[in-house]
């Protein structure tokens, strides 16, 4: 029995979104109970892990819970600070309706102090983070390190649950970054008899045939992530027999 449902993710998470209706609320649909969802647009696996670890801190009862998680992009970043980090200029620059969900400090728990770190946005912060401090491989080590923590959460506390990816850029896909020194060895611990039988769901949606969100767009549109809903995670969560 699941009597309520916690997602998280990025934009192709993100629930309610203005564009179109991503899977969470598919799901929560389904499965008609009551849902907390924390996907949020640009975030990366560091803000998932977060925010999701403060709403089970919440959930006092977790036995018929269930949690779905689809990470993100292992190059978007995060990190605490509680200064304003922004230029007089850049600061002027910003829209404030997007600042609220894209640029601004994130509050997840106390503070609006999470500062959002990906390629393509030019803060002063943001590029020296990525020009000095942001390696691929350790993008990795630090998605595999956020997988494996939450993993040990879920299974600690016996709360079922399911994860994926957004797409191949997430945890290492390839023999060569798997077998990295600094991989290896936390990799072969994540347990993917609870990961979603697909590969990811940017590569189902090009498969689907279905359009996206909008043209040149990647993200996905309520068809598509409805026909992810139904041909993939419903199913898994029959196999496991956490639903009828």
């Amino acid at each position: 029995m699941i009597d309520i449902f916690l997602s998280g993710g990025c934009s192709f998470s993100e629930t309610p979104l203005r564009e179109a209706e991503n899977w969470p609320l598919h799901v929560e649909r389904y499965l008609k109970i009551p849902s907390i969802h924390t996907g949020l647009a640009t975030a990366g696996n560091y803000y998932i892990y977060k925010s999701l670890m403060y709403q089970l801190s919440k959930i006092k009862d977790k036995e018929n819970l269930l949690v779905g998680i689809m990470w993100s992009c292992a190059d978007r970043q995060m990190f605490y600070n509680r200064r304003d980090l922004y230029l007089p200029a850049e600061k002027k620059s910003i829209d404030r309706k997007i600042a609220k969900r894209f640029d601004s400090p994130i509050k997840i728990a106390g503070e609006h102090a999470h500062y959002f770190t990906r390629p393509g946005t030019d803060y002063l912060y943001n590029t020296y983070y990525h020009k000095y401090i942001y390696d691929e491989i350790g993008s990795y080590i630090q998605t595999t390190e956020y997988v494996l923590q939450m993993q040990w959460y879920l299974k600690l506390h016996k709360i079922k649950y399911f994860m994926t990816c957004i797409s191949g850029w997430c945890i290492p896909d390839n023999e060569q970054t798997i077998k990295h020194p600094d991989i290896s060895y936390l990799y072969e611990q994540i347990d993917f008899s609870n990961w979603l039988n697909v590969k990811n769901m940017m590569d189902f949606n090009r498969d689907s045939g279905l359009p996206t969100v909008a043209p040149n767009n990647l993200h996905p549109s309520t068809e598509q992530s409805k026909l992810f809903t139904e041909q993939i995670i419903i199913p898994h969560l029959k196999s496991k027999g956490y639903i009828n």
